[in-house]
């Protein structure tokens, strides 16, 4: 990966990551100019631990939600009392082992889901957009959008610790009723998070910058590839018991 050195004069990297919110493209012409690994590595870490933090704000509410989709998966099932005091006593086990394997699994597939996307937009700025980027700007780009997730994971603990449910989204789908979401349209209309929609915004605008081309034709491509991901996490999702 080509790194460019900033200039003395330029954005720091708070600062690229305070504009974020307010003037993304000042963020991403700064990166034009000059980027390091800190640009990706300092947001990312940042998106990660707020991430870990409501993770374990939500622990009771993930807990909930796996004993009813064990409760549904063995309700047609004849048991006795001793074997539903050892169901019990195994979930109990079980989610404790769970727990901790979220909290960290949770930044290791952050930085997953970074580097693929990353490639991704790799992909799209050079062979649909025709521009001369470069992987190093597609984390920067993908690491600022990041800061986004930071105020989503704010706004929606507290949310849905309320609704002790983990699929809740700031969109649409926060009108939904349990029977609604339970469909594969509700699903659908779930997928819609305006902090989604925005971070898509933001990455349109950086990969528009730096690959030198339209943003209208940029965030055309890039909501289409979004649609296709919330159409089969929506079909996947309708096979997860108890969601």
């Amino acid at each position: 990966m080509t790194e460019t050195p900033s200039t003395e004069t330029d954005i720091g990297i708070v600062g690229r990551m305070i504009r974020v919110f307010y003037a993304p493209a000042e963020t991403f012409e700064a990166v034009q100019r000059g980027h390091s690994r800190m640009d990706w590595f300092i947001p990312v870490l940042l998106a990660a631990l707020v991430t870990v933090g409501s993770q374990y704000m939500t622990l009771p509410v993930a807990q909930k939600m796996q004993a009813k989709a064990v409760a549904a998966a063995t309700a047609g099932q004849d048991l006795t009392p001793e074997q539903i005091a050892q169901q019990r006593e195994m979930m109990a086990k079980m989610s404790g082992v769970t727990s901790i394997g979220t909290l960290v699994a949770a930044p290791v597939m952050i930085l997953v889901m970074v580097f693929a996307f990353s490639g991704v937009l790799l992909l799209v700025g050079r062979y649909a957009l025709g521009g001369d980027v470069t992987y190093g700007q597609m984390l920067a780009v993908e690491g600022y959008a990041m800061v986004i997730s930071i105020l989503q994971n704010v706004v929606l603990t507290p949310i849905r610790q309320a609704r002790e449910s983990l699929m809740v989204t700031l969109g649409p789908g926060l009108f939904l009723d349990k029977e609604m979401l339970a469909t594969y349209v509700g699903r659908l209309i779930n997928g819609i998070d305006i902090f989604v929609v925005w971070q898509i915004v933001v990455i349109g605008i950086g990969l528009s910058i730096l690959a030198r081309a339209s943003l209208g034709k940029t965030l055309g491509i890039l909501f289409a590839i979004w649609a296709l991901f919330v159409a089969g996490g929506a079909a996947l999702a309708g096979f997860a018991p108890g969601m």
